[in-house]
């Protein structure tokens, strides 16, 4: 009776044991996830970001963000005359980094390096012509956060360096800076 009491047990706690190591190689299977982030690497507003998990202390990720849209109307003077037009302007970022995970639980240390391009777009348009103009400024991030997850959702918070793209007497060529995401896995 003893012996079958002991078996028994042993059963119960190795079913628990196995279940609960299942459970756990679950949640680190899933290898897609979104997120939106605050602020960050768009410097302003924010960016929507995908991400996918190599292995599970290491991410690649990219992301679209929107700095500015702006249209309405506009006059120049072509050749003594007053031409009417419409303009529109748009500023927005496309960036792609890799994060590194310290710790193995729902609370991580980040590491994060990336690159953004900044790209501008614009067009004037007149009844006599239409100018269109663009430009790429590419810039370069460092952050260090910390990441709480749960089961499908994750929230963090960075602090960044961030290289500005075009220094001047106001800003420096590196300014810190920070950003919240909140993430979803897929």
């Amino acid at each position: 009776m003893k012996i079958i009491q002991t078996l028994l047990i042993f059963f119960l706690f190795s079913f628990s044991f196995f279940s609960q190591q299942k459970e756990i190689k679950q949640v680190d299977q899933k290898k897609h996830a979104l997120n939106i982030e605050l602020l960050g690497r768009t410097f302003f507003f924010g960016s929507f970001n995908y991400e996918y998990l190599i292995t599970p202390n290491f991410s690649l990720g990219a992301g679209l963000g929107v700095l500015q849209l702006q249209q309405g109307n506009i006059t120049r003077s072509n050749q003594s005359l007053l031409e009417q037009g419409r303009y529109f302007d748009a500023v927005t970022t496309q960036m792609i980094y890799v994060n590194y995970f310290l710790g193995k639980n729902r609370h991580k240390g980040v590491v994060s390096v990336g690159a953004t391009n900044l790209l501008t777009f614009g067009r004037n348009k007149y009844p006599s012509e239409t100018e269109v103009y663009s430009s790429s400024i590419l810039s370069l991030n460092l952050g260090l956060g910390y990441q709480f997850s749960s089961k499908k959702m994750y929230y963090r918070l960075m602090a960044y360096c961030l290289s500005m793209p075009q220094p001047n007497p106001w800003f420096p060529s590196v300014i810190p800076w920070a950003g919240l995401s909140v993430g979803y896995r897929l």
